[in-house]
Order: structure tokens, then sequence, then C-alpha cells
């Protein structure tokens, strides 16, 4: 079980997918904040470490590539972990060119998500 009031960055440009996932991980007792693109997700990054990072790789302003190599130098956020939710094909390969914990396809099962979420929150992968 993950800890208790962990906080997650949902980032997605979806605003039906963004309400559904904050919703559900509210739900679940998760702090949550979301963004629409990287460049809104780097700002919050600024001024707030989340312990996950659920991250769309297809989104206008700045995609989740340059997101993650963003944040990839960011002293303070380069060892929160990622999980990419992605429509897009050669997601599994995408996940380790970003070093991503996991990767979930769109559309997905919310169950799933929660599972995945749980797991990498419990047993982050160091970067």
């Amino acid at each position: 079980m993950a800890p208790a009031a962990a906080s997650i960055l949902v980032v997605d440009d979806d605003p039906a997918i963004v309400d559904i996932i904050t919703q559900v991980l509210a739900a679940e007792g998760y702090v949550t904040r979301a963004c629409r693109n990287g460049v809104e997700a780097l700002a919050v990054l600024n001024e707030w470490r989340p312990d996950l990072i659920l991250l769309d790789l297809w989104m206008p302003k700045m995609d989740g590539w340059e997101f993650r190599r963003r944040q990839l130098a960011l002293d303070r956020a380069r060892d929160v972990p990622v999980v990419l939710l992605s429509a897009g094909g050669r997601l599994e390969e995408h996940a380790r060119t970003l070093d991503a914990a996991a990767a979930i396809p769109k559309p997905f099962d919310l169950i799933d998500l929660l599972a995945v979420v749980d797991t990498v929150l419990s047993h982050p992968d160091p970067q």
C-alpha cells in the first residue's frame, strides 16, 4: 500500500482523463495536482515535489519527451518516478528510452492504473 497522502502530478492535455484520474486518486487518499502540458508541469515542479508523475507523451506546448528531459535536469525532481500514459505506439520502447518506472497504454482500466501507482510508490526504482 502506498504511503498515506502520497502526492501525484498528473500531466495530460485531455481534461476528461485528468478529471477521472484525479478523482480516483483523491478517493484513494492521494494528493494530486494536474497540468495540461510539460510547460505547466515544470512550473509546478519549481514549487512542489510530488512522489510520482503520471505523464502523457503527446501534448501541446511541451510534449512528454521534452518534459522528461528537463525534469531529469532538475536537482529537486530528477528522482521522482514517472509512469507514462499514452495512446501512441511503442510505449514500452518509449518507457525504456525515458527511464520511466512503468507505462500504461490508453485507454486504461482504472483498477490497473491504481495497481501500477501503488507498485511504483511502494517500490520506487532508484535513478
